[in-house]
C-alpha cells in the first residue's frame, strides 16, 4: 500500500498523471514522513492506514480526471480565455 501510494502521490508532483521516479522519490519521503510523524503523535497504527488510504484514492481521481477529455477541455478553453483577457 505504502508503494502504490508513493507512486500516485509522486505522479501527481512533477507532471501530472505521468509517474516518474523523480516524483516516487517525493512521494516516498513524504510517506515515511506521515508515518513517522503519526508514530511520534502516539496515533494509534490504524489511522496512519486510513490517512494512506485516503491519500492513495485522492492521488488516483486526480490522475484519473487529468488523463480524461473532458478536463482537457476545460484547460484548453481556460487557457483560450486567460490569452483573450491579456490581450
Amino acid at each position: 500500500m505504502d508503494g502504490l501510494t508513493a507512486v500516485f502521490l509522486g505522479a501527481m508532483v512533477f507532471r501530472v498523471g505521468k509517474p516518474n521516479v523523480i516524483g516516487t522519490l517525493v512521494g516516498a519521503l513524504f510517506i515515511m514522513v506521515l508515518g513517522n510523524g503519526l508514530t511520534l503523535l502516539g496515533t494509534p497504527f490504524y489511522y496512519s492506514l486510513i490517512i494512506k488510504g485516503i491519500l492513495m484514492v485522492v492521488g488516483v481521481v486526480i490522475i484519473a480526471l487529468s488523463r480524461s477529455n473532458r478536463y482537457k477541455q476545460w484547460r484548453v478553453q481556460r487557457r483560450q480565455a486567460a490569452l483573450a483577457q491579456g490581450a
